[in-house]
């Protein structure tokens, strides 16, 4: 079963974390979704237009929480 990733928060305190949600807009762009790599890295994608990006690489060594999305 494959996890799907609402929510990534970058810091061991989730109240003072930075914090990025699928469908949050990001400059022109909007985060369509929120990948884990099976490194454990996280990967962050943009959609900017009709083209998707990676925006950011959050390293397996750097504290992080995610959320999932729960789909009932």
């Amino acid at each position: 079963m494959e996890t799907v990733i609402r929510k990534v928060i970058v810091g061991s305190d989730p109240k003072r974390g930075l914090a990025w949600v699928v469908g949050q807009s990001v400059g022109e762009g909007k985060i369509t979704h929120i990948h884990q790599e099976d490194n454990g890295d996280i990967l962050i994608f943009v959609l900017m237009g009709e083209e998707e990006y990676l925006w950011k690489r959050i390293s397996k060594n750097t504290s992080f929480i995610c959320e999932n999305d729960l789909k009932f």
